[in-house]
């Protein structure tokens, strides 16, 4: 009697043990950094040579940064952190945070291919310039940027999404 239910109580635990570990959830996205120095619309910092904004040499992101050196600030910007279709899409129109969202998005930095990809967590953001043209970038979860067919390894992206998940927090404040 005693050692059925010692396996009993094994496999009870043994079980929990299983069902824990194959629950993955994505990490909260790192604390973003600082606004730019003096706030404002103010560019920030040297773009990484591997940022999201060089890689594979796209002419949207190189309009981008164009027209942001020059100060055209783009007239919205559109993001959305995903958490199983959860959460609302922001729209930004105030030229300090486009700002703000454009010097975070700058900092992400593209790594190797990777065969890794999440379901459930579909993030983007989507700059639309003076001239209509609109930017953008697709992401599966913070981790993998989805360029093509392939995704690609992602570092440095916590700040943008934190800045994301704060406006969508603020918007379901408002409600």
């Amino acid at each position: 009697m005693k050692l059925k239910l010692k396996g009993i109580l094994v496999l009870t635990l043994c079980a929990a043990i299983m069902a824990s570990c194959a629950v993955k959830q994505e990490p909260a996205p790192a604390p973003g950094p600082s606004p730019a120095p003096g706030g404002g619309t103010e560019l920030s910092g040297d773009i990484p040579s591997d940022s999201i904004l060089y890689f594979q040499d796209d002419e949207g992101a190189a309009k981008l940064m164009k027209d942001m050196e020059e100060g055209n600030i783009p007239s919205e910007c559109r993001a959305m952190y995903d958490e199983m279709g959860a959460r609302p899409e922001v729209l930004m129109t105030d030229p300090d945070q486009i700002t703000e969202a454009y010097n975070r998005l700058s900092q992400m930095t593209i790594g190797g291919e990777s065969d890794m990809g999440v379901t459930d967590s579909y993030h983007y953001i989507v700059f639309r310039l003076q001239d209509g043209t609109d930017v953008g970038w697709r992401f599966e979860s913070a981790q993998y940027l989805v360029w093509g067919p392939q995704n690609y390894e992602v570092t440095s992206a916590g700040s943008i999404w934190t800045m994301v998940k704060e406006l969508q927090d603020q918007m379901g404040a408002e409600e």
